[in-house]
């Protein structure tokens, strides 16, 4: 499917380095309207030479650790020798999987309620009959317990790392890069991808995860353009807020309120578009 509806959006779910044509935006705009949906969201652009503020966050190269600092290279190391990741069948480790998920959600502040267990599940058993879906997890070698997972989303020339999380007990001995390491030579040595996909920049990601993966694996931003169509509606409501933007920016962060994050996150985003143009 081209594109997704997620959170009352209409998303692209083409790939970063293809450009978006005019009747795939009318496609989108149709959509937006059968969805009831507030706003379709693309880019363009892919990996432009400027630097913009909006961007993918790619890998594109193998990791070497002689190209990182001593003390990175020694955490990494760490994590490796403490870690051990691989490729496994997401239903043989549906009751570890979730319990990953759920301790993950301890980190965040502003974020969903984790999800039921039991739709967690489902949503496993979906991704388990999906050729195009494969999960790799890091087991501590204390306990040989599961301390953190990737479900990764497969294309034909580069990889999404879509969701990511990890046991907090265990950051410390560094599953996160055990995990990484293990999925970058993967992917980027044995299956020769193009190129390894966490995202696109985030705007209320509260893990740092993408900070992280520039640090230490040497992650780069595919700089782009941001592209937002409004639901004629939503975009009187935007006009009407933007003004407002730096308002909602000091009450988030002096709150924990689920409705002005997302306004806040509304606006940024806007504002973000703006600077696009």
């Amino acid at each position: 499917m081209s594109w997704i509806k997620y959170h009352h959006t209409i998303i692209s779910n083409f790939p970063p380095h293809y450009e978006i044509q005019k009747k795939d935006i009318e496609i989108a705009k149709r959509m937006m309207k059968e969805n009831k949906a507030l706003l379709v969201r693309y880019t363009s652009n892919f990996d432009c030479k400027c630097e913009t503020e909006w961007w993918y966050l790619i890998k594109d190269m193998p990791d070497d650790l002689n190209d990182l600092k001593s003390h990175d290279k020694y955490k990494i190391k760490k994590g490796i020798k403490r870690n051990a990741s691989r490729q496994i069948d997401p239903l043989q480790y549906k009751n570890e999987l979730y319990n990953v998920y759920y301790k993950a959600f301890s980190r965040y502040k502003k974020n969903d309620a984790p999800i039921r267990k039991n739709k967690f599940i489902e949503g496993l058993i979906i991704d388990k009959n999906n050729p195009g879906i494969e999960y790799f997890g890091v087991f501590s070698n204390k306990n040989a317990e599961l301390v953190g997972y990737s479900k990764n989303i497969l294309h034909d020339d580069y990889i999404s790392y879509s969701t990511t999380k990890f046991d907090p007990d265990y950051l410390s001995d560094g599953c996160s890069a055990a995990l990484f390491y293990a999925m970058n030579n993967y992917y980027l040595v044995e299956l020769k991808k193009k190129y390894v996909l966490d995202g696109e920049r985030s705007i209320r990601h509260e893990t740092k995860i993408q900070d992280y993966l520039e640090m230490y694996f040497k992650f780069r931003r595919a700089y782009c353009k941001l592209n937002i169509i409004y639901n004629p509606l939503f975009e009187i409501v935007i006009k009407i807020l933007y003004p407002f933007e730096h308002f909602f920016l000091i009450l988030n962060k002096y709150t924990n309120s689920k409705i002005v994050n997302n306004v806040y996150s509304m606006l940024y985003q806007e504002k973000i578009r703006r600077k696009c143009l």
